[in-house]
């Protein structure tokens, strides 16, 4: 019985062994399987870091790309209007031509024109003196803000030119309104 017992214990101390050897050989596997896998989940972390960065870097151009795209709509309507003023100007010098070259004419033409730029110079200055409706005024209003004015050199000067142009400004857009019910009312 000893034998017997000295054998099973014997027996069953071989098999433990023989069981942990096993397991010993199967966690160095899972190891070996585990490392190249680690290796492999860091470098798609790392992809996915250099992925989320490139995102981010595609959205800030686009949102740039979006806020230019959105003053597109204004610059095209500054080149129209500046057109505009370049016709009327012509206009201007091709009606002084066929007077003969007054030299008053073309005077009053130049100090008019000078003084109709150091008013748009000045109101680009002035931010808070300016109002929409002043992108529609042409070289013309321009003028007609200035020309009844003897000089431009105080802040009351410009403060009344401003006031001239503001209500310029106005007036051409209410036509502008006038001219848009007038559509609408027609196709109704």
């Amino acid at each position: 019985m000893i034998t017997v017992t000295l054998t099973a214990a014997v027996g069953a101390g071989l098999y433990e062994g023989r069981r942990a050897a096993q397991w010993h050989d199967q966690v160095q596997a899972l190891r070996q399987k585990q490392d190249p896998l680690s290796e492999q989940a860091r470098q798609l972390q790392q992809e996915r870091d250099e992925a989320n960065t490139r995102l981010a870097a595609v959205r800030r151009e686009n949102e740039e790309l979006r806020r230019g795209t959105a003053e597109m709509p204004r610059l095209r309507g500054e080149v129209a209007r500046l057109r505009e003023n370049a016709r009327e100007l012509a206009q201007f010098k091709a009606a002084a031509a066929t007077t003969g070259n007054d030299p008053a004419i073309e005077s009053a033409f130049k100090t008019w024109a000078a003084r109709a730029s150091r008013l748009r110079q000045r109101l680009e200055q002035a931010k808070e003196q300016r109002i929409p409706e002043l992108l529609l005024l042409r070289e013309k209003e321009w003028f007609d803000a200035v020309k009844s004015m003897n000089q431009l050199d105080t802040d009351e000067d410009f403060r009344r030119a401003f006031s001239n142009a503001r209500n310029i400004a106005k007036g051409e857009f209410g036509q502008v309104l006038q001219k848009g019910a007038a559509r609408l009312h027609r196709r109704q």
